[in-house]
């Protein structure tokens, strides 16, 4: 079933993510956590692959949305949502 669920995300692996200056402009900006700035490296991969993050960091969620920075970003209850409506 899982397996089902990822081909239909069509998901694929990242090898490499090359890190550079806009990556450390938002932090630099913005003051967060510790933890949120760790979940924030996946958001800077996201945003790279322009592809969606489902987080439950309910912080990284709000500083994003509330700064403009990515709007491909979900909550595990939106995502759970969305494939609700799906069906």
């Amino acid at each position: 079933m899982w397996d089902k669920f990822i081909d239909s995300l069509e998901c694929e692996f990242i090898d490499m993510v090359k890190i550079d200056d806009k990556f450390t402009e938002i932090p630099l900006k913005i003051k967060m956590r510790l933890r949120t700035l760790m979940n924030f490296q996946h958001l800077f991969v996201t945003m790279n692959e322009n592809a969606y993050l489902v987080s439950g960091d309910k912080d990284l969620i709000r500083i994003v949305r509330e700064n403009g920075i990515y709007d491909k970003i979900l909550s595990y209850v939106e995502l759970r949502r969305l494939i609700s409506s799906l069906l």
